[in-house]
């Protein structure tokens, strides 16, 4: 048999990213072949997502409250929460991002993300070394009909190991029937710095705030999730 050419993986966080996208694909495909659409909810995607994080050694805190860098609207229960926060620290890398995730299922060519982008960019604008991503499921031809998003949002970049530029391009499960993936975009700082509004006057001012703690964090939603990923 030909050797195969050993697999070049990307630097962190896209290699995870990049890993969340070929596992929902096959997982979300795995589920309607049970006939288990009836069950599908955004939260379904969450224990994929953990999982794949935990296996490449990231704190993760689920539903990571906005509290600290956004106002609340006045309105009851109104706590804006982060989907995913990551970070990542070893030897060899490190890596700090949030994760926003949404589930496409309309035929709509436009996207509401104005609450994503919201949380996003009060993350990036109060926490220097992170990075922000919004994650968007749904089947090949709900994705493809999408029209680009705002400003602030674009293609998730990279440079390889060898200097040329990469990019996550979006990942399907190309079966016969339904035909499910995802697309990942990226934050990027300075269009999503110059687009918040945190004060009360309007200005594009970022808000001071205590370094995060991960360890052992987890959220409602991924909490009995978690414990299953340890077993």
């Amino acid at each position: 048999m030909p050797s195969q050419s050993k697999y070049e993986s990307y630097p962190e966080p896209y290699e995870s990213l990049y890993r969340i996208q070929r596992a929902l694909a096959g997982y979300v495909s795995h589920l309607a072949a049970c006939e288990s659409n009836m069950a599908f909810t955004e939260y379904l995607l969450y224990e994929p997502i953990l999982r794949v994080l935990m296996t490449q050694k990231y704190r993760v805190k689920c539903e990571f409250s906005c509290e600290s860098f956004l106002p609340r609207d006045g309105k009851q229960g109104d706590n804006k929460k982060i989907d995913f926060v990551c970070e990542l620290s070893t030897e060899h890398q490190k890596a700090h991002f949030a994760l926003e995730v949404k589930w496409h299922r309309t035929d709509k060519k436009m996207l509401d993300v104005d609450a994503d982008h919201e949380k996003l960019a009060g993350y990036l604008a109060t926490f220097a070394d992170a990075g922000a991503f919004l994650l968007v499921f749904g089947t090949h031809n709900q994705l493809k009909a999408l029209k680009p998003l705002p400003i602030g949002f674009g293609p998730a970049k990279f440079k390889k190991k060898n200097g040329e530029i990469g990019q996550l391009d979006p990942i399907f499960a190309y079966f016969k029937r339904t035909q499910f993936g995802c697309k990942i975009y990226e934050m990027k700082r300075q269009a999503s710095v110059e687009n918040i509004q945190t004060c009360s006057t309007g200005t594009a001012e970022a808000v001071t705030a205590a370094p995060i703690s991960l360890t052992g964090t987890i959220g409602t939603h991924c909490n009995t999730q978690a414990q299953q990923v340890k077993k």
